[in-house]
């Protein structure tokens, strides 16, 4: 009879009403970010889901031929990290990790303006750019043991800009090599270095504007050596970290030294007077700073340094510098 359909359609509608909001059963992957969605059941989702992300012999490996970068910077290519945190990541020089997953991508460049903040970006293999790479987001750079080289035949080179008011962890024990300074950080932004090896041929560390600098470990070197050969020798400045304006720079650790040929015309005698440095009338009036709380310096003292007039200390309060061994000065806290 129509009315016993009607009242067994009216309680099936409402029994499945219940279902759906309560038993569905189905997975996301990787939607997070998402330009399409492929929708499967069964045996086929697992089809699809292989078809973006390879495992073999315990490693993840990008598929595809040489334009594989490519097809990650747009995105198409995702890499799962495996569970010991080893990746295997083929034809890219770059790479961002979101939470368990890597997206590739061809080139650095790719890699920086596809990055949200709050995201690292990875450096899966030595590069070499022509030009500085400007960093106006609030990210991680992984240097994952590589190199990042700054330089072009015949030009000065800046490897890392941080502008606006960006925030900057970088991280991976790699080295930055570059023509002119290996970071520099202007605006309002702040960078964090933990580790890694720094080398400029004008500054390994350059601070301006309103920036902050706080260094935590590393190498810092300054003089031409390397990707630096290639810059104009009359812009050499020999200041290994350098600050002016209303920049201000922390140091709680690393090793700072002069490397390779240093510019003895400029500024100095001895190469090592302008170690760490500040823009005399900067420093004077209070607003830009050095401030040592650790850390290793050669041929350099930064508990009593000539670089300002009169002879200044970048020193924190409750903590001395050492001299060490081969001409170093080590800053330790106070016992």
């Amino acid at each position: 009879k129509p009315e016993i359909l009607e009242k067994t359609n009216f309680e099936r509608y409402e029994r499945y009403k219940q279902i759906e909001e309560n038993e569905v059963m189905y997975e996301e992957f990787m939607m997070e970010d998402a330009e399409y969605c492929v929708v499967a059941f069964g045996i086929a989702s697992r089809v699809a889901k292989n078809a973006v992300v390879a495992v073999e012999g315990g490693q993840i490996d990008v598929k595809g031929d040489s334009d594989a970068g490519e097809q990650g910077a747009e995105g198409s290519q995702i890499i799962l990290k495996n569970v010991s945190g080893n990746t295997t990541i083929s034809n890219t020089s770059s790479a961002i990790m979101y939470g368990d997953y890597y997206y590739s991508f061809a080139t650095f460049e790719q890699a920086l303006e596809k990055a949200k903040a709050g995201e690292t970006i990875i450096l899966t293999k030595d590069v070499t750019i022509e030009s500085n790479l400007n960093i106006t987001k609030s990210i991680t750079l992984d240097l994952n043991g590589k190199t990042l080289t700054a330089a072009k035949e015949g030009s000065d080179i800046d490897a890392i800009w941080v502008r606006d008011n960006a925030e900057v962890v970088i991280t991976g024990n790699g080295t930055i090599n570059a023509s002119f300074d290996a970071v520099f950080a202007t605006g309002t932004s702040k960078v964090t270095i933990e580790n890694g090896k720094f080398i400029g041929a004008a500054e390994a560390v350059y601070a301006q504007a309103n920036a902050t600098v706080i260094i935590n470990g590393g190498t810092y070197k300054v003089g031409h050596d390397g990707a630096s050969k290639d810059a104009n020798k009359a812009n050499w400045r020999n200041d290994c970290i350098y600050a002016r304006d209303n920049a201000k720079i922390t140091i709680n650790g690393g090793e700072f030294a002069y490397t390779g040929d240093i510019n003895t015309e400029n500024f100095q005698s001895d190469g090592n007077r302008f170690l760490l440095n500040c823009r005399d009338d900067d420093y004077k009036a209070g607003t830009s700073s050095i401030t040592v709380t650790g850390g290793t310096f050669h041929k350099f003292n930064p508990g009593a340094t000539s670089s300002e007039n009169p002879v200044a200390s970048y020193v924190a309060a409750g903590y001395s510098s050492v001299a060490g061994e081969n001409n170093t000065y080590v800053v330790k806290k106070d016992n």
